[in-house]
């Protein structure tokens, strides 16, 4: 039936107890909700997160120098908003350069950049790590005064792709490597 839904959005996983925290069970969480949905619901086909980016403001705000990754039009804008004391929505909305030049550089933060080996945030870690594959960042998608303070507002969506997450997580696992959309590899 074409009305039945097709897709399942993952919006939030959190350990909420103190006495577990370090204690990973968001893995086993979504592999088992996707077991059990594709099972009483086979309709549903496509598994998708949409994640923040916790570390991505903190990360380009110790960047020494952007220089040699942006335009000098971008690098304006970005040194910009570096310079406020706080991103509001309003202000990131209008700037076309701004917008541009962050969804390169969280593409940029997402893929390239690493922490012992491993991509720098922890989100992108956790996903990767299950096999899920970095689909769209997604602009102005948390307009909340931490959503902009963390990420500038950007959130980005992992795809878990049944066919695709052993193989993506056994590449991940092995080389690091980062299984990114086309959409990504085009904002790279």
């Amino acid at each position: 039936d074409e009305r039945l839904p097709d897709t399942a959005m993952f919006y939030s996983i959190n350990n909420c107890l103190q006495g577990l925290r370090g204690v990973s069970f968001g893995s086993f969480l979504i592999k088992r909700v996707i077991e059990r949905l594709s099972a009483e619901a086979p309709h549903i086909q496509n598994f998708v997160t949409l994640s923040p980016v916790p570390g991505f403001m903190r990360w380009l705000r110790a960047q020494p120098s952007l220089d040699t990754l942006l335009e000098d039009t971008q690098l304006a804008s970005v040194q910009a908003l570096l310079a406020r004391q706080e991103a509001e929505a309003d202000y990131l909305q209008n700037d076309k350069d701004l917008r541009d030049a962050l969804l390169f550089l969280c593409a940029h933060y997402l893929v390239n950049e690493k922490s012992r080996g491993s991509p720098a945030d922890a989100v992108a870690r956790f996903h990767l790590g299950n096999g899920a594959r970095l689909e769209q960042i997604n602009w102005l998608a948390d307009s909340s005064p931490n959503g902009l303070q963390q990420a500038a507002g950007l959130m980005v969506n992992y795809v878990y792709d049944l066919k695709q997450l052993a193989r993506n997580h056994e590449a991940y696992q092995q080389r690091r490597e980062v299984a990114c959309s086309a959409a990504i590899r085009k904002l790279l």
